[in-house]
């Protein structure tokens, strides 16, 4: 479960610690920039409003899949628009985009837990869910940082924290 949840902390990571770093480089105020932080968590205030559809619907691996493959995209496009004053709407949009799809992704990460895991395991996946999401965020906010500090164009750095995400897919194979 801590590979599962990890594009939920990288996800937050990345905007709050690496773009906002990258924002500020480009003179973005501070205000602006904690605006954008902000569109990271209205989706997971409000995905009480959809969680239904994922108890009802598909498979938690394939909303997982679809919050997956979203997500990730999501991260790459934030690194390839140019991170100026003039670019926050589209940014606005694309990370409050790519936390609605995270969310289906941890949705149907807890399904998996609830289900596949023995009662006697569950405190134990808890805490690699805590975990998850907490390494998440170090990779996103300081992976991403260093990443942004040594790369030669921020493009790189989504691109490469979008594959990790995407990449932890690879998981769901370990899940019935």
């Amino acid at each position: 479960f801590t590979i599962l949840i990890l594009p939920m902390g990288v996800s937050a990571g990345y905007v709050s610690v690496t773009l906002g770093y990258l924002l500020s480089q480009a003179g973005v105020s501070v205000e602006k920039i904690a605006a954008l932080v902000a569109a990271t968590l209205l989706p997971h205030i409000l995905k009480f409003l959809w969680a239904p559809l994922v108890d009802t619907t598909f498979s938690f691996k394939i909303w997982y899949w679809v919050g997956s493959i979203v997500s990730s995209l999501g991260i790459i496009a934030t690194g390839i628009l140019p991170l100026k004053e003039s670019s926050l709407p589209h940014l606005t949009i694309i990370v409050f985009s790519c936390n609605l799809a995270v969310t289906f992704l941890c949705m149907a990460t807890e399904g998996l837990m609830a289900y596949d895991v023995p009662e006697e395991l569950k405190g134990r996946a808890g805490g690699f869910f805590q975990a998850g999401n907490l390494g998440g965020a170090g990779i996103g906010g300081g992976i991403g940082l260093i990443l942004a500090q040594r790369l030669s164009a921020p493009w790189m750095v989504g691109v490469v924290l979008g594959a990790i995400c995407f990449l932890c897919c690879l998981a769901l194979f370990f899940f019935k």
